[in-house]
């Protein structure tokens, strides 16, 4: 979660390209984390000011704030809130999630590996609900879109291997002059690409070494940033011929129609066994 304002916070500090008018200052860059911290916080006082009685999930939380709650035995025994307790509850739940998570260690049916999200290679089984007297069967199934998984997978994959080309032709006398790119275009393709990628890669890293299982929605972070690539180098292309439309017109409309495609997956909705095993395009959408 820390990538996207990390990322952005280095670009803007030292200038690298973004924004174009060059570095902002660093009262600047403090002005901007005290907006999103103000967000992060005020995300919790609305979760504080809507679930403000006990119930069962309040066992994980201590004394000194069940003691807040309606309902709660330990309300009885409350004289005030302890000092700073807004605070001190926000920092006690995000250690608690950080803590959460850090202890679970048990393997998960529909758990997947970081390097297996872009390949959309596991989904997840959230809900089943057969019609016997039918013989039709409704699953709600996590699976991200094939086309745009696997064409995300692939842009960034020639922008990887772009990057040393343009070296070549910029090293080898022969190839500068046969291929004549404006020194601003390339400059612009790189730290533009750069960036976008950056995103995707680093939203990627944290789970290299995670021993906890993890599991495809873990990647949409990154996704977006292979998205935001995908279209970028898309528009690189020259538009001879209406050579960029159609090329955007055909992938929106693949993209449209596996959506449909797999709509009774998304919505719940009853089809026959057959149906859903012409669904299972890899093993492992089971």
């Amino acid at each position: 979660g820390l990538a996207t304002p990390g990322l952005t916070g280095l670009v803007c500090l030292f200038g690298l390209y973004f924004p174009l008018r060059g570095r902002i200052s660093f009262m600047e860059c403090v002005i901007i984390g005290a907006i999103g911290l103000s967000l992060f916080y005020a995300s919790f006082g609305i979760h504080f000011s809507l679930l403000h009685k006990t119930g069962d999930g309040d066992g994980f939380m201590p004394g000194w704030f069940r003691m807040t709650l309606q309902g709660s035995a330990f309300q009885k025994s409350a004289k005030k809130p302890p000092s700073f307790f807004f605070f001190r509850s926000v920092g006690y739940i995000v250690f608690e999630m950080i803590r959460a998570s850090a202890r679970i260690k048990n393997k998960h049916n529909w758990q997947s590996s970081w390097w297996s999200w872009p390949l959309d290679i596991r989904g997840i089984l959230y809900y089943t609900d057969p019609d016997h007297s039918e013989g039709l069967i409704a699953k709600i199934y996590l699976l991200g879109n094939p086309i745009v998984y696997w064409f995300v997978l692939l842009f960034v994959f020639l922008f990887v291997m772009s990057l040393p080309l343009l070296l070549v032709v910029r090293k080898v006398r022969k190839f500068r002059e046969r291929f004549r790119f404006s020194v601003d275009a390339v400059r612009s393709y790189v730290c533009v690409g750069l960036f976008l990628f950056s995103g995707w890669a680093l939203n990627l890293l944290p789970y290299l070494d995670v021993s906890r299982p993890t599991f495809l929605y873990h990647y949409l972070p990154g996704l977006w940033y292979g998205v935001l690539l995908s279209v970028w180098l898309l528009d690189q292309l020259p538009n001879r011929k209406a050579l960029r439309l159609s090329v955007a017109i055909t992938l929106c409309v693949a993209t449209c129609l596996v959506y449909v495609y797999f709509a009774p997956w998304v919505y719940d909705l009853h089809v026959s066994k057959a149906r859903q095993k012409s669904m299972q395009w890899l093993s492992k959408w089971n």
